[in-house]
């Protein structure tokens, strides 16, 4: 949508909030009726996809509402319904997992190690393992830190204390990190969220790509 509109000399910035506006944009602008009629055809389709994404989160909610997994997961700070039905389908019982360390390590969100001569140094996190859970852990840990002035408790002390001394980024994977140790749990049980789960992150896929183009 950007790119036809780059076209013919129109420069809006990237977005959701500028695909909402679309039919402004137009008016403003002396555009081609074909050009204009697909534009606003893309713009119908958009506002579809949000509409599913909403109805399929209503469905996600009300199977977590039934979840004793997910409910745990959701009084985690930050951690929302597409988190929680995430990690409850990945995990189960969590009773795979050893430990929550080994969960974290599943995760990708623990260090690499270099050891050489009896000396062990550790690098960046290994980004191995589950990426979908990553990502949205990592996403989490982000969001916790943009709202930490209203955040309160030993997690959020815990946290301003590390950014006094490491880099915001460093802070985001170790919030991650703590994250995942406290998503973890050997017990509960799951429903079955997965065809959902998955539904959404389809069509989130396709707003992204609506957004970047």
């Amino acid at each position: 949508m950007h790119a036809f509109l780059l076209e013919f000399g129109i420069s809006v910035p990237r977005g959701a909030a500028v695909i909402s506006r679309l039919s402004t944009i137009l008016e403003d602008n002396s555009l081609p009726l074909y050009l204009s009629q697909l534009l606003l055809k893309l713009q119908q389709h958009y506002h579809y996809l949000v509409e599913q994404i909403k109805d399929l989160e209503s469905q996600l909610k009300r199977k977590l509402d039934e979840d004793e997994v997910g409910q745990r997961l959701l009084s985690i700070p930050c951690v929302g319904t597409l988190t929680a039905s995430t990690i409850s389908t990945e995990i189960g019982d969590g009773k795979q997992y050893a430990s929550s360390r080994d969960f974290a390590a599943a995760t990708g969100l623990v260090p690499r190690q270099y050891s050489t001569g009896g000396r062990t140094t550790l690098l960046g996190i290994s980004k191995r393992g589950n990426k979908k859970i990553r990502t949205l852990l990592v996403q989490c840990a982000r969001v916790f830190i943009q709202k930490l002035e209203h955040q309160s408790g030993k997690l959020a002390d815990w946290v301003r204390d590390l950014l006094c001394r490491k880099s915001n980024f460093v802070v985001t994977c170790a919030l991650a990190n703590k994250l995942a140790r406290i998503a973890w749990a050997p017990n509960g049980t799951t429903a079955n969220l997965c065809s959902i789960t998955a539904e959404i992150h389809r069509f989130k896929e396709l707003l992204i790509w609506f957004c970047e183009y």
